[in-house]
């Protein structure tokens, strides 16, 4: 075996599954992982240009770097926050998650202390689930956010099943009509049956595998958009803004300003009284 020649795509399989391999050990055990420069000497071993590893890296850190996934229907979306993972903003982002999507299940992945990777679920009545995942690197932190649809890895083959069962039971309620409601007889009825079951088949199968299509876009979107929300959130975290306080020009608006010379002057003064504030001034009600 260790003679065999291999061929350029067997050549990107085998190294795309053990790249596959090392991440979901690395995301099991938060092992440190490889340097920039470790991953440009494995790249170059593997006859990859060192410029390009270093290009992927920089659009990796930046958030541009779309994760190849081989699953039709799931979404990968990352992005990187300079600020370690603390546990008071992510429960906080569990709470905001769970008023927009509903109750999910939040687990401590590899060690339940500061520092380890958190995990939040959910998945619909439909079976589509999103899962968001905050993990520690280095003084910094990865948000992860994977988004799976519920139906079908294939959507030709959903979308021409369901419209194959909506197309024979129409069928078999126009065959039902023309054989015994119209008298035309059996033969008939499987005619129209098969008619009606072909007619609807080759229109709905187009018509739901764009409906996927759409669904699966707005999923992404989803994904897109909650990313980047959380990756705010936790850059907040790190440096919330100070709260809004009154200006001084407000505060001395809020509280007129009295002459000393005035508080031993004697209310009934005419002289002064235009001066005193309105609480003060003595009202003559005889």
């Amino acid at each position: 075996m260790s003679d065999r020649t291999y061929s350029e795509r067997e050549i990107a399989a085998i190294l795309a599954r053990a790249a596959e391999g090392q991440r979901r050990g690395l995301d099991g055990e938060d092992a440190p992982g490889l340097t920039l420069s470790e991953i440009e000497r494995a790249g170059t071993e593997a006859g990859l240009d060192p410029s390009l590893v270093r290009r992927a890296a920089a659009d990796l850190d930046a958030g541009l770097l779309a994760l190849d996934v081989d699953r039709p229907g799931t979404t990968v979306v990352e992005r990187w926050v300079d600020a370690p993972l603390r546990l008071a903003v992510w429960e906080d982002a569990v709470a905001a998650l769970q008023v927009r999507h509903g109750p999910g299940s939040a687990d401590t992945l590899a060690r339940a202390h500061e520092g380890a990777s958190q995990e939040w679920t959910h998945t619909t009545l439909s079976g589509s689930r999103t899962t968001v995942t905050a993990s520690p690197r280095g003084g910094r932190t990865r948000v992860r956010v994977v988004t799976v649809d519920g139906g079908s890895a294939d959507p030709r083959w959903q979308s021409a099943v369901l419209a194959g069962v909506v197309g024979l039971t129409l069928g078999m309620l126009a065959g039902a009509g023309v054989a015994e409601g119209l008298g035309w007889g059996d033969f008939a009825g499987v005619a129209a049956l098969l008619l009606t079951l072909a007619v609807v088949t080759a229109i709905g199968t187009p018509l739901l595998m764009r409906s996927t299509e759409r669904r699966r876009a707005r999923q992404a979107a989803e994904a897109e958009r909650l990313a980047d929300e959380l990756a705010r959130s936790f850059e907040l975290g790190r440096s919330p803004e100070a709260p809004a306080t009154e200006s001084p020009a407000v505060e001395a608006a809020a509280e007129p300003q009295i002459d000393p010379s005035l508080l031993d002057a004697s209310p009934e003064d005419d002289s002064v009284a235009g001066t005193l504030p309105a609480h003060l001034r003595r009202r003559d009600r005889s």
